[in-house]
């Protein structure tokens, strides 16, 4: 234990000391997109939640933002009809979602893929 946090410590006065800038994984410009991809797009239109790990639970909440009640849950795949987008105070862009089920709530645009072919247009 005291072997790996001694490297650490090495790697970092190392990187500090040679002014190397820190790796950082790139992430997608996801409060950008979601506008961009669906301009002149008119609703309601079928899409469709995804995912990295298939097995995640998705939150479906009552209002357009992370903080508010987690109404329900989907996973990647779902089927939904999306109805409405809006953009938050953080700039990320959120859909009202319908489900098969009827269960309706928003969804934060990251989790989302928009299909405009091969889904029935009403749930």
């Amino acid at each position: 234990m005291k072997f790996k946090a001694l490297a650490l410590t090495s790697v970092l006065v190392a990187t500090t000391a040679l002014n190397i800038p820190p790796v950082q994984a790139e992430k997608p410009d996801v409060k950008r997109s979601c506008i961009e991809v669906l301009r002149g797009v008119t609703f309601p239109i079928p899409g469709m939640l995804r995912s990295q790990d298939k097995r995640s639970q998705i939150n479906v909440r009552d209002q357009p933002n992370a903080s508010a009640y987690i109404r329900h849950i989907g996973y990647a795949n779902d089927l939904v009809i999306a109805s409405q987008r809006v953009r938050d105070n953080d700039g990320y862009c959120w859909y009202r979602v319908k489900f098969q089920s009827k269960a309706e709530g928003w969804v934060r645009g990251d989790f989302m893929n928009m299909v405009m072919d091969d889904i029935p247009p009403r749930l």
